[in-house]
């Protein structure tokens, strides 16, 4: 897929870059799950609470610093630069997040509260 119009990319920055897959509203990284994509546009799109539960080894990479790192409920945000992905947002009215790990490999189950 390519990306958004007026994206532009060049010289070291464009060989580190992950490719990218739209789907609905975001664009996912490549090692994402398409029902986990699908799953993340509904729970967007009807401001609904998540919860997002992680394989052992992944506590660090999640980023989360509640609880014991591996369950994580949330709401679904979306970033704000040309390349919209997926953010965790803590309440519905917090301002932003960080990005949400969409890795197949990390996560265990996901469901809506």
């Amino acid at each position: 897929m390519p990306l958004p119009f007026g994206v532009k990319l060049g010289g070291e920055s464009e060989k580190n870059m992950k490719n990218y897959i739209k789907n609905g509203d975001f664009y996912f990284t490549e090692d994402t799950d398409i029902n986990f994509m699908n799953f993340i546009n509904k729970a967007y799109k009807q401001h609904a609470r998540v919860v997002i539960e992680y394989h052992e080894g992944f506590e660090n990479f999640s980023r989360y610093h509640g609880g014991n790192g591996l369950k994580h409920s949330m709401y679904i945000g979306k970033s704000c630069g040309q390349i919209k992905i997926p953010l965790e947002i803590c309440r519905k009215d917090s301002m932003g997040g960080q990005a949400l790990l969409t890795n197949k490999k990390a996560i265990k189950k996901y469901y809506t509260k």
